[in-house]
This record gives structure tokens, C-alpha cells and sequence, in this order.
């Protein structure tokens, strides 16, 4: 696949969308979760995946081009 599909995760969690996935190729371009516990979760498994936190944000932020919107929603 030359051209990989994007992502976004919201209430991100553990990260169950990353695992299932990645089987396909798809690239995860960030996650959306809030929760102390599986944020630090994120940060240590998927540091180079930025967390942006709360998902009421994430509209404006791809509306002006701060974050790049996925394919995938």
C-alpha cells in the first residue's frame, strides 16, 4: 500500500484502534484522550503519536489546519 490510510483516535483509551489497525497498514496520525491513566499509557507506548487531549477541540484545530484531519473518523 503505497499511499497508507489515516486515522484519528478518540477516546483513545489503551489504544485498541491502533492494534487492530495496524494489521491493515493504516497510519495513526494522533489520539484524543483526556484520563490520567491511559494518557500516560499513550505517552509510554505511543510516544510518537501526539495525544491532543479533549475531542471538543479537535474541530477547530483541523478546521484550521493546526492538526492534519484522517481519512478516517
Amino acid at each position: 500500500m503505497k499511499n497508507k490510510i489515516t486515522f484519528g483516535s478518540v477516546c483513545s483509551g489503551i489504544e485498541a484502534a491502533q492494534l487492530a489497525f495496524k494489521t491493515f497498514g493504516f497510519k495513526q496520525l494522533w489520539s484524543s484522550e483526556i484520563a490520567e491513566f491511559p494518557s500516560k499509557g499513550l505517552q509510554h507506548h505511543y510516544s510518537d503519536i501526539p495525544n491532543f487531549g479533549d475531542m471538543v477541540d479537535l474541530p477547530e484545530l483541523t478546521l484550521n489546519a493546526q492538526i492534519e484531519a484522517p481519512q478516517l473518523h
